[in-house]
């Protein structure tokens, strides 16, 4: 390693260098697991790097490892896949979902206890909740807190946070899906319809059209 806490492997990724990246790959015995030890960074694999800088090129490379550990982060949980999510890289996160490792319901903690699909709601990306919706190994009715229940009253799931956050595009394209329960309560506090109701006229309406929503 460097004195600044970089593998050569980290050091090409860095430099988006995939050419070198494959280079090093082919060595016997080298670690694309070991996370770097860079004081401001701490903790990247070379794949959450990869994600984290948005290297298209070089995520392919990685992903090319059958012991590639897709999931590993730089602590808290915090995924390749959270990277790729925050940073809103449609291709990375495609890429991340087809090759089929990724722990698709992972919690990381940023400030809030979240999963990928509460990224998507959050940023409001109709695209990426199309993808995470289209893989059926995510929990779509996941709910994030600020802190552990019970502790923290504020509960949502993604359909609660696009209902409260008044995004008609979101909630409309989570009510089309059957996986998602419209009359949850996380943590037994209030369904989704208690946030339309404050949000406005629009929201409410959406959620009444909605013949799976209880209204009792």
């Amino acid at each position: 390693a460097s004195r600044a806490g970089y593998l050569p492997l980290h050091w090409a990724i860095q430099a988006n260098r995939p050419d070198v990246v494959g280079l090093l790959l082919e060595r016997e015995g080298i670690d694309h697991n070991k996370r770097n030890e860079v004081a401001y960074e701490r903790g990247h694999t070379a794949l959450s790097m990869a994600c984290l800088q948005s290297h298209e090129q070089i995520v392919e490379v990685l992903l090319r490892k059958s012991d590639i550990q897709v999931s590993l982060g730089p602590g808290e949980n915090w995924t390749p896949l959270h990277h790729a999510m925050a940073s809103g890289k449609h291709n990375i996160v495609r890429m991340l979902l087809e090759d089929g490792r990724s722990n698709v319901n992972a919690f990381g903690y940023n400030q809030k206890v979240k999963a990928p699909v509460h990224i998507a709601a959050y940023n409001r990306d109709v695209e990426m909740m199309k993808m995470l919706l289209a893989d059926e190994r995510v929990d779509v009715n996941s709910w994030e807190s600020t802190l552990p229940a019970p502790y923290n009253g504020r509960l949502l799931s993604p359909l609660h946070f696009a209902v409260q956050a008044g995004y008609d595009d979101l909630v409309n394209l989570l009510l089309a899906d059957e996986r998602v329960d419209v009359n949850l309560r996380p943590g037994s506090l209030l369904t989704p319809i208690f946030y339309a109701i404050n949000g406005g006229e629009k929201m409410v309406q959406l959620l009444v059209d909605c013949e799976r929503v209880d209204l009792n």
